[in-house]
């Protein structure tokens, strides 16, 4: 028969070869498709677990320093609260030290006062001493001299 030559079987294991090699090379591709579609996926999971990692360390880096500024915030707002109140004291004592020095003073001029008042009373007391002691002597002294005994009335 014609076509069970040589050449023909040559000619037809070449064809088959060929397709053959052409669907081993497709199967190839497919699977190097299939490999780098895997790889592309894994890939893109590790992209998609480091964004995680990273958005996770951003909100705790952001919740950190809100933290911080919190505290920082909280800390200017106590020692603005600390300078009020010293600020507050220091005006209460600078009160307290004129009040001091003002009842002082009015101790002072209220001796200074007294002593004025004193000497004013004890020389109108001596001029009127002075005055009514002529007339003191000069006034009879009434001396009543009584004798109580017994039985008599």
């Amino acid at each position: 028969m014609w076509f069970r030559g040589r050449r023909f079987e040559q000619r037809m294991t070449e064809a088959v070869e060929r397709i053959l090699e052409d669907a081993l090379n497709t199967v190839r591709k497919d699977i190097e498709g299939i490999a780098t579609v895997t790889e592309l996926r894994r890939t893109i999971t590790t992209l998609q677990e480091e964004k995680e990692k990273a958005l996770i360390e951003k909100d705790r880096r952001e919740e950190e320093w809100g933290r911080k500024e919190r505290e920082i915030k909280h800390k200017v707002g106590l020692e603005q609260k600390r300078q009020e109140q010293e600020i507050e004291l220091a005006k209460r004592e600078a009160k307290l030290e004129v009040g001091e020095s003002n009842l002082e003073q009015e101790r002072k001029l209220s001796e200074q006062q007294m002593k004025f008042e004193r000497e004013q009373l004890q020389g109108q007391y001596d001029k009127l001493f002075a005055l009514f002691e002529p007339v003191l002597k000069a006034l009879p002294s009434a001396e009543i001299i009584t004798t109580i005994s017994k039985g008599e009335e």
